[in-house]
């Protein structure tokens, strides 16, 4: 048995680098994806580095870093605070939270065969999907503290809005329009519909068109025709997070949750003429996550001060604003 907890980040969707299978090159957030720009497509099987290596035995310029260094805040942060404890990153291909799940299963499977009998979790963004999908498959047992921060439970209209429009800024990270990810291929993608807005938030903010709220039936007849291979997995996979995980995380004692407010924030679209969209934005929300989504439509408000928290930060401040940095690391030192 190994005494010491690690722990394990998992980062959002884009934040995870990807390699060809055949030959480890790396095809994502690489100058080798403007030549084969195909490999991204979702046919095509993409593969990870490094998850078994602990970022405390290396050197700081060697750690990993996330997509445009959002992440290596946080992994030096926590490198530093615990000296004495494995750090995990775990990367993941992003374009599918099933699949990204399934990885996660290996990881977990790697630390206890290391001897680990817990470890403690952070996630950002998708990858509090990704985890809910594993508790929704596997439980808590491994787990003894869960830090989610910003994540869409109940997806963002930022999809919606990349669905109708093509507007590759509707994915949280402009570097997607920058490698030339186009809307015929990201919304190919199974986590593209996983992020989609579920039917209970659609039910308090509904998609519109002209102005005029449509009804739940049109609303999911029109996502289906805008993501016909994609959106009745996307729904179904909803839908098992709300059945197997979300009140497992709300019910466990050891589960935090910290979001972004006071941002811009696009609640809804409305459809309007020649493929046009109107955005009915407000404060309560992070930019790309809207407050209703990462509060699980409220849910998560109720469980007071100790578990959840604000934080006036936009999506990716949240790894590494001061404040919300220095209320993880209390979370993960404390008893």
């Amino acid at each position: 048995m190994n005494s010491a907890v690690p722990i394990i980040f998992i980062p959002g969707i884009l934040s995870s680098q990807l390699y060809l299978p055949e030959n480890g090159k790396k095809i994502w957030l690489s100058p080798l994806f403007l030549k084969m720009p195909d490999r991204m497509e979702i046919t095509s099987p993409l593969t990870v580095k490094n998850n078994e290596t602990d970022q405390q035995t290396l050197p700081g310029a060697k750690r990993e870093k996330g997509m445009m260094m959002k992440e290596l805040f946080l992994i030096e942060k926590l490198c530093s605070a615990f000296p004495d404890r494995p750090v995990y990153y775990f990367s993941y291909d992003w374009r599918s939270c099933k699949k990204a799940a399934i990885k996660l299963l290996e990881q977990i499977a790697y630390l206890k065969k290391q001897g680990y009998e817990k470890a403690d979790v952070i996630c950002h963004s998708m990858g509090g999907l990704v985890l809910s999908s594993y508790i929704g498959r596997s439980g808590l047992d491994f787990f003894r503290k869960i830090i989610c921060l910003a994540v869409p439970f109940e997806g963002s209209p930022l999809l919606e809005k990349l669905a109708v429009t093509g507007d590759i800024h509707s994915i949280p990270n402009a570097i997607a329009e920058t490698f030339k990810l186009s809307k015929e291929m990201l919304i190919e993608y199974p986590a593209a519909a996983d992020l989609l807005p579920s039917a209970e938030y659609l039910s308090v903010y509904p998609l519109y068109r002209k102005g005029i709220p449509m009804t739940s039936e049109e609303t999911e007849s029109y996502l289906a025709e805008l993501m016909p291979k994609t959106f009745a997995a996307g729904r179904k996979f909803q839908r098992s997070l709300h059945r197997n995980a979300y009140k497992t995380l709300l019910d466990y004692p050891n589960s935090y949750f910290g979001i972004g407010v006071g941002k811009e924030t696009t609640q809804t679209i409305s459809l309007e003429d020649d493929g046009e969209i109107e955005e009915c934005i407000d404060m309560s929300g992070d930019k790309d996550v809207p407050e209703y989504s990462a509060t699980m439509c409220g849910r998560v408000e109720k469980l007071g001060f100790k578990r959840f928290r604000r934080f006036d930060a936009r999506h990716s401040e949240l790894l590494r604003a001061g404040e919300v940095l220095d209320w993880v690391i209390e979370i993960l030192d404390s008893d």
